[in-house]
């Protein structure tokens, strides 16, 4: 904790504030504006922007956004203009008997304004952002604010120094969300009708938030996870036949997913099962064959049950005997 006589000092300058945004031309007595900010009414003060803030330095600031008293509670109100947190604020309450350099840190604890809509994001322990205040001579502050009175900042009034925000945004990892993206679809063959699904497509589908402790990563189907001690970074790729390898079964369906309108294997994906596609021939992959037949063998189309026959029937391969008898005692 720093020294009374540094408190002493800050009492007439306008730190923690930038000089000129508060403390100009401060009247003796009556209510102040918030440019006109008495220096002995804070004497100090600090801010953290959490990991969810979307805070960036030198684009983003704090500043003293309202002071009003009611009854005996003096309320000193901070703002802050980073995206996730427009419209929560941070108060810090006094009351009018407080001692001076009274130290308060609010973690987590925001007010709404009630005329403002908002929605709060998804945090699941690091508060959006904390701080501390140390007021300063209550007895001031007290004598000049009277029930219901308030002041409320213009544009860059009271603006805290830049020095005194720290900030964690997108510097750590406090939880994990498991989810999974839209599945691989199947498309019609040419000529077909497109498949339809009942249900949105392309969206994420989320499976639990907010996963925290210790948590063991390992690769499912065609996939591979790599961790780089270096960078602090791990990485999920796809790879085929990586992890728990290619899946033979179609993969457990989220409730909101069913399969596409007229799938005759109630497959999400629309296509057939994995044993009843072709791949390829002797080792020659696809994704399109030409099969051509020859002498004594036909290729015959079954577009209903998607295959193709390959017909051994030797027509065209008929050889000419003059004398049969021949052929039979011979035989």
């Amino acid at each position: 904790m720093a020294r009374p006589g540094w408190y002493n000092d800050n009492r007439g300058r306008a730190y923690p504030f930038i000089t000129g945004t508060a403390g100009v031309g401060t009247p003796d007595s009556g209510i102040p504006t918030m440019r006109q900010l008495p220096d002995e009414w804070i004497v100090d003060c600090g801010f953290i922007m959490g990991p969810d803030s979307d805070f960036e330095v030198g684009t983003h600031k704090v500043w003293l956004r309202r002071v009003y008293r009611k009854g005996d509670t003096v309320s000193f109100e901070f703002e802050c203009d980073a995206p996730q947190l427009k419209g929560i604020y941070l108060v810090f309450n006094r009351d009018v008997d407080e001692d001076d350099y009274a130290n308060e840190f609010v973690d987590g604890e925001v007010f709404f304004d009630e005329s403002e809509s908002h929605s709060l994001p998804d945090s699941c322990s690091e508060p959006l952002w904390s701080g501390y205040m140390i007021s300063g001579v209550m007895s001031s502050i007290a004598a000049r604010l009277g029930d219901e009175d308030s002041i409320e900042a213009e544009e860059d009034d009271a603006t805290v120094e830049p020095a005194l925000i720290q900030n964690l945004n997108n510097t750590i990892v406090n939880s994990v969300e498991l989810a999974n993206n839209d599945r691989t679809r199947a498309t019609a063959p040419s000529g077909c009708p497109d498949l339809v699904w009942p249900h949105e497509t392309n969206v994420i589908f989320v499976h639990a938030r907010c996963i925290q402790g210790d948590i063991r990563w390992m690769p499912g189907y065609n996939a591979t996870i790599q961790q780089n001690s270096q960078d602090n970074s791990i990485t999920i790729s796809a790879r085929v036949g990586a992890g728990e390898g290619q899946p033979c079964e179609e993969a457990p369906l989220f409730d909101q997913e069913v399969p596409p309108i007229g799938s005759e294997n109630n497959l999400l994906s629309g296509g057939p099962l994995c044993n009843e596609a072709l791949r390829s021939f002797n080792g020659v992959g696809g994704p399109a064959f030409t099969l051509l037949g020859g002498q004594g063998v036909s290729i015959i189309p079954d577009p209903e049950n998607h295959c193709v026959k390959v017909d051994f029937n030797l027509i065209d391969m008929a050889s000419c005997i003059s004398d049969f008898s021949e052929v039979s005692e011979s035989v």
